[in-house]
């Protein structure tokens, strides 16, 4: 007689049985060594087992029997004694095997064993004795990996996210972090997806020109969190955002000339003010700067000294960010009217008479002066 029963376990361990008669089972016993994530196996060892079930349950034979083990679809045959004493549970042959895991990281295996015990038992004879099943091992964890399309880019500028599934089954979570800033790039992703980094999210860095952003995946098999990786990355402040200011303006200031007559060289000296000055995406300005007609200033407002060279004269402004970042520079010219305080060459005073010619004795005086 022969007989057989198929059962179904999950966990780290179990048993298959099948009691063939009263007292006796054929059994299946297995358990989990180890899982290698990065192999995706799972180490298993499978016995065999003759099982009494009570003192008065014995089998008395010496001859030797032959016996299989399938595990996953591989056989393996033994010889084994049928020998058993009441309440043994007896292991008649072992095999450990690695068990490799679907892609997604889920595994169910049958198992099968057959003892051809060829014993008669009460009355009853007894050939091949089988047991069968499945085992459903536990999942191992099978994260997806990602790289980025670079490592370094410039805000404004698209990134892209691939991502190396290990099963078409799975979809992904992508979430984006740069300091305070904090973005799901999506909630569906599943080979690669691409995010264009905002210019506003440089107010994070107002006193740098670069910072370090990251970009996770969250892996997942259906509702089912599997695990998360991330990488980071650079992001560069673009040399286009840089400071600016809205104007160099220019007023005459009176220093011994009325400012209705302009600029007057020796006579007036010029007035200038940086207008409008402002960072970019979160930078401050940090300095000024005001020069020409050989004079210069590091502040946002200044007033030169008596303007000594006739013609046009150009001042340049420009202003200096948090970041280090320079403006645009701007220009204003002005022009210097030349002049010279009157100067005498010559004075003469001596006495004269009425109509001018000279005499000592004269009672008029004559005076004459060149300039």
């Amino acid at each position: 007689m022969s007989l057989n029963r198929s059962i179904t376990t999950r966990a780290t361990s179990g048993t298959i049985s099948n009691t063939f008669r009263s007292g006796y089972k054929v059994q299946i016993s297995w358990s989990v060594n180890s899982q290698n994530v990065a192999n995706n196996t799972s180490n298993v060892t499978v016995h065999a087992q003759l099982v009494s079930t009570g003192s008065s349950y014995n089998i008395n034979s010496s001859a030797t029997k032959n016996g299989s083990l399938t595990i996953n679809g591989s056989t393996y045959n033994f010889n084994f004694n049928t020998s058993l004493s009441g309440g043994q549970t007896k292991t008649v042959y072992s095999k450990t095997v690695d068990i490799p895991h679907n892609s997604d990281g889920t595994k169910t295996f049958a198992m099968s064993t057959t003892l051809g015990i060829n014993v008669t038992l009460s009355g009853t004879y007894w050939g091949n004795v089988t047991a069968n099943g499945n085992a459903t091992l536990n999942s191992i964890p099978r994260t997806s990996s990602m790289s980025l399309s670079t490592t370094s880019i410039d805000a404004g500028n698209t990134i892209t996210v691939n991502i190396n599934r290990a099963s078409t089954a799975f979809n992904h979570q992508v979430f984006y972090s740069f300091g305070s800033k904090r973005v799901t790039i999506s909630n569906n992703a599943s080979t690669s997806v691409q995010y264009t980094i905002p210019l506003d999210h440089l107010t994070v860095i107002p006193n740098n020109t670069s910072g370090t952003a990251t970009i996770s995946v969250d892996t997942y098999n259906g509702s089912t969190y599997i695990g998360s990786t991330s990488q980071n990355f650079t992001i560069n402040v673009p040399a286009s955002v840089k400071p600016s200011f809205s104007s160099l303006t220019t007023s005459v200031v009176d220093d011994g000339a009325s400012p209705s007559y302009g600029y007057i060289k020796g006579k007036s000296k010029c007035a200038l003010a940086i207008n409008g000055a402002s960072g970019n995406q979160g930078s401050s300005i940090s300095s000024y700067s005001i020069s020409g007609g050989g004079f210069s200033s590091s502040s946002q407002s200044f007033t030169t000294g008596k303007l000594t060279s006739a013609g046009d004269i150009t001042f340049t402004a420009y202003v200096t960010d948090s970041r280090g970042r320079r403006s645009d520079s701007k220009t204003v010219s002005i022009s210097v009217l030349d002049y010279m305080n009157p100067n005498l060459l010559e004075y003469s005073a001596f006495r004269c008479t009425s109509d001018g010619t000279i005499d000592d004795e004269g009672t008029y005086i004559k005076v004459s002066a060149k300039y």
